[in-house]
Formats: structure tokens, C-alpha cells, sequence
């Protein structure tokens, strides 16, 4: 140890800074010289007085924001949590104490990505998520800002997506944001919001109202996304898609409520996403050989892009087979989805977080597809998937959007229940809700 004498000699010996022999009863030195010897093989000790550092002031709320800190410098594209929230998730250290309901939402993400990352008993997890619940019931109704709300109930929809993923409940958080998003527009509170993150509120709000009734697409939806048109490409360039922007999303939400009036609305999209769909193609296969990680995340972000597509396409598709039937359009349903089963088999290496949107989405190629032989090998693709989150069933929501679809063959009508049809939401909640993306 630094700063301790090592030497055992004796006293005198040690004052004389002699070499001891160390003899007992008396050394060799202090004997020839005829000087007592006291002290001998007797080892000593240098005490020192240290001021232990003071450690910084610590609470739950400071350990829950060096964990989320922590996961956040996670890069890995198989446990990156930005899948989820792009820049907002980056922001939620600095919202740390703004509200109890808020800390506990943070502090619910932190044990449930844990637990899937680290492979840990969800038990902390679904603990910390219900306390996450309690507090944003009781939070609802106080004078805290509608951002800070709308916040607060996104995190708790992702903790749900990576610990518990039950269809109703998914759907009662995203009509809740739906909800809110509404009051932030009649009470002119867009501006507390960034644009980034309403546009992506939006593609929430556009998909739900494919698979749920009462959320309708009207005047205050229209003025929330006109908030982020500057980042919609308002004109054609290279990596611009307009198959796969919101905006395209919602009008064709709004059509399929009503295919037939809006058939031709319907093709024109179906047409545009079928010239766009080889370009993103071409681009797909550009960026597949380069292994750097700026370019991996691209790559994943552009293997997102062409899951929408084909999503959607085959949606279109199939309202089109019953509308506007032709040869063409069973040829292009087989393309979908033999290009969903080769998308689906080269997104594995980013499992489980890169690749949450291949079940997500590709369950509504699964709907629709004509050739159901072709769906055998998508359905075992969506199964082994479904093991990331335990707790899904991609594939009970599948079923009911192709229960739905048939029904429309049938009737040659949308099937969407409405608000005062009480039969069909009975059934809606008894199979887990409606899938249509």
C-alpha cells in the first residue's frame, strides 16, 4: 500500500536508516554497538486522514434519468429505442419532473426496455407500468398541458408494445392521443408541440382510423398535419415517396370508408404507389451491401418505407379485386406478398426493435392476399416475430381483417362499424379489434 513502511528493523536501525539483520533477541547492529534493541520484525503502520468525496444529491427521479441516458446510448439497431420515437425519445430526460405522471411513464420505458433487452422478469416492469396507468388516470384531469399528457400517454403505448401488446388496449391509448391531439388543435395549443412529432401523432391517428370507427379523419386532423407540411415532400426528389407520406395515408382512410364513391380516387393512389414501388426497390438494393452503421440504420429506415408500401398497396389491391376486378391485380396481390416474405426474411438480423413494423404491417399482406398457400409461409414469418413481445397476436388481427374483407366481397361495401351499431363493436372488442393496416 502506497505511503506504509515495508522495513522490520528495529528502531535504532530504522533512525540510522541501517540495514537490520533482524536477530532476535537483539540485532547484529545494535549488539556489536552495545545498544538496546527494541522493535524487531515488529510491523508498522502510517495512518492517514482522507476526506471521503461528498456524492452529488440522488432520488429515484436522478437513477431513472442515468438509466434512460444510459439506454439511450445504445446504438445497436436490434435495441435502438429512436425505432419508437426518433428524437422525442432523445428529449425525455430534460421532461423528467414536469409531472408525477410523466416520471412515471419514463420510469416504466426504463424497466420495460430492461426487460426486454436484458431478458429480466417483466414482473418490475408490469409493476412500474401500473403505477405508470394510476398516475395518468388520476393526471388526466389537472391543469398540466395537453403536450405534457399526450407525452405521458405515448410512453405508456410503448411500454405496452414491449411487455404487454393487447389489441383493445393499444387501441384505447391511441384514441386517447387521437383525443388530445383534437383539444391541442380547438384550444390553439398546436404550437407547445414539435412538428417532427405531430406528423408522427399523425400517422398514428391515420392508421387507427383504418381500424377504428370512431376515429374520424375531419376538420381539426387536416389543420394538425398542415402543422408539419414543411416536412412533407411537396414535390418529387430522390428518396421522396409519396406512396408512403401521411398525408397520402389519410386521404385514402377517408376513401376507403366509402370505396365505391371514391374508386377513382382509389386507383390513382393504387397507380402511384405502383410506379414508386421498383424505385424503392433499387434503392433497397444500393444500400444492402454497405455493413457501416449510418447506412444499416438508412437501410432499416428504407426496409420501414417498403413495408408501408406493400402494406398498403396490398389494402388497395384488394379493394380493387372486388371493385374493379382484372388478371393484373391477382398477379400484383402475388407480387405483395412474395415481396412481404422477402422483406420479412432480410429484416431478422434487426430483431427485436428494428424490425417491430414487419408484424405490424405485414399482417394486413397476410389479410388480403389472394393466394392463401403464399400466406402459409408469411404466417409462420409473423409467428416467429411475435415471440419479440410476448403477449401479441398479430395473427387474431389478421383474421378479423380478412374476416372484414370478405365481408365486403360479399356486400360490395366497406364493413366499418358505426358508432350506434352496438353488435359490431361487441364483436369488435370480443376478437381484439380491427385490422386493416
Amino acid at each position: 500500500m502506497p505511503g506504509v513502511p515495508k522495513s522490520l528493523g528495529c528502531n535504532t536501525c530504522r533512525r540510522q536508516k541501517k540495514g537490520c539483520d533482524l536477530a532476535k533477541p537483539a540485532c547484529g547492529r545494535c549488539t556489536r554497538l552495545g545498544i538496546h534493541c527494541t522493535g524487531v520484525g515488529v510491523k508498522r503502520y502510517k495512518f492517514q486522514t482522507v476526506d471521503t468525496p461528498t456524492p452529488p444529491p440522488s432520488n429515484e427521479s436522478t437513477h431513472v434519468v442515468a438509466g434512460w441516458v444510459h439506454i439511450l446510448g445504445i446504438h445497436d439497431i436490434r435495441y435502438d429505442v429512436r425505432t419508437f420515437g426518433g428524437t422525442y425519445l432523445q428529449e425525455l430526460p430534460r421532461r423528467m419532473g414536469s409531472s408525477r405522471a410523466m416520471d412515471a411513464s419514463i420510469s416504466a420505458l426504463v424497466a420495460s426496455y430492461n426487460a426486454v433487452h436484458l431478458k429480466t422478469s417483466k414482473v418490475e416492469a408490469l409493476a412500474r407500468y401500473g403505477d405508470a396507468l394510476a398516475s395518468l388516470r388520476r393526471g388526466l384531469h389537472d391543469s398540466q398541458p395537453i403536450a405534457s399528457k399526450i407525452y405521458t400517454i405515448y410512453n405508456i403505448y410503448v411500454c405496452q408494445e414491449w411487455v404487454d401488446r393487447k389489441q383493445k388496449h393499444m387501441e384505447k391509448h391511441r384514441e386517447m392521443l387521437a383525443m388530445l391531439l383534437r383539444e391541442a388543435v380547438y384550444q390553439n395549443k398546436l404550437s407547445e408541440i414539435p412538428p417532427s412529432y405531430i406528423y408522427g401523432l399523425c400517422q398514428f391517428i391515420v392508421y387507427e382510423s383504418m381500424m377504428n370507427a370512431r376515429v374520424k379523419l375531419e376538420g381539426w386532423f387536416w389543420e394538425a398535419i398542415r402543422t408539419a407540411a414543411p416536412l412533407r415532400p411537396q414535390q418529387f426528389r430522390e428518396g421522396a415517396f409519396t406512396s408512403t407520406d401521411t398525408m397520402t395515408h389519410a386521404e385514402m382512410s377517408v376513401y376507403l370508408r366509402e370505396p365505391k364513391r371514391y374508386l377513382y380516387q382509389l386507383q390513382r393512389i393504387y397507380s402511384r404507389l405502383q410506379l414508386e414501388k421498383p424505385m424503392l426497390q433499387r434503392s433497397l438494393r444500393q444500400l444492402a451491401g454497405d455493413p457501416s452503421l449510418a447506412t444499416a440504420t438508412i437501410y432499416n429506415r428504407y426496409q420501414l418505407g417498403y413495408a408501408v408500401l406493400l402494406a398498403v398497396g396490398s389494402v388497395l389491391n384488394r379493394v380493387l379485386r372486388v371493385f374493379a376486378p382484372s388478371s393484373e391485380l391477382v398477379i400484383e396481390s402475388h407480387d405483395f406478398t412474395d415481396e412481404a416474405i422477402l422483406l420479412a426474411r432480410q429484416c431478422t438480423i434487426h430483431r427485436p426493435f428494428g424490425t417491430a413494423f414487419v408484424p405490424e404491417f405485414f399482417k394486413a399482406v397476410w389479410a388480403t392476399s389472394y393466394d392463401r398457400h403464399r400466406c402459409d409461409e408469411l404466417e409462420t414469418l409473423i409467428l416467429e416475430y411475435q415471440q419479440d413481445f410476448p403477449g401479441t397476436d398479430y395473427m387474431a388481427e389478421a383474421r378479423w381483417a380478412m374476416d372484414n374483407f370478405d365481408t365486403m366481397e360479399m356486400s360490395q361495401t366497406v364493413v366499418i362499424p358505426s358508432e350506434a351499431d352496438e353488435h359490431s363493436m361487441e364483436k369488435l372488442a370480443a376478437n381484439g379489434g380491427c385490422t386493416i393496416l
